[in-house]
């Protein structure tokens, strides 16, 4: 087994768990993006559970533990992407594009980014058990803020997440979409603007 530098027994609580198509939609895109012999490399690399996840097709609306979805972000990272920002944006837009997005595509094209930022913290608990999502939004801008949340521990994790906010404000059609994100008294906060 790699090790990555992620040690997924001390990031966080068993409460925090995903939806499994999260994980699924995951190695999907990396099928798509660095082929099927890449991702298998992927695959073996990982541990025996987060394995027998990604086997297990009969979990595909099941709650799994968040740590399986960091720990094969991170082996991507490492593996075929090459440590490369570019390419992981790339990975990360995909997995949106076969996971949250294919579930929520219509609601991604017929809202403003205010009206899908405003739903952000429901939204979330649909996917997501624990974590604590509060937005403050205005007509062009928003601040996202997750706390309590494995996803605030690494900078890798913390990057995707604002990646996939980022990605998700543009299927909404707004247009110049920017963001920036960091550590603020141990939340995710990602900062939003949009035209």
């Amino acid at each position: 087994m790699a090790s990555w530098g992620y040690n997924a027994t001390k990031v966080s609580e068993p409460s925090h768990s995903i939806r499994y198509y999260q994980l699924g939609a995951s190695v999907d895109a990396a099928k798509q993006q660095f082929g099927d012999e890449a991702t298998a490399a992927v695959v073996q690399a990982m541990p025996e559970d987060v394995q027998k996840t990604i086997s297990d097709i009969s979990t595909a609306m099941s709650w799994i533990p968040v740590e399986n979805l960091i720990t094969w972000t991170f082996g991507v990272w490492e593996g075929p992407a090459e440590r490369s920002r570019d390419t992981m944006v790339e990975y990360t837009r995909r997995q949106v594009d076969l996971g949250f997005g294919r579930v929520r595509r219509a609601l991604l094209t017929m809202v403003s980014p205010k009206m899908l930022l405003n739903r952000a913290p429901e939204l979330w608990d649909r996917d997501n058990r624990g974590g604590r999502v509060t937005v403050e939004v205005d007509d062009k801008q928003a601040v996202w803020t997750l706390s309590d949340h494995p996803y605030c521990e690494t900078p890798h994790a913390r990057a995707s997440m604002a990646e996939v906010l980022i990605y998700c404000i543009e299927m909404t059609r707004a247009k110049n979409v920017s963001g920036t994100h960091g550590l603020y008294l141990g939340s995710l906060r990602v900062t939003l603007r949009w035209q």
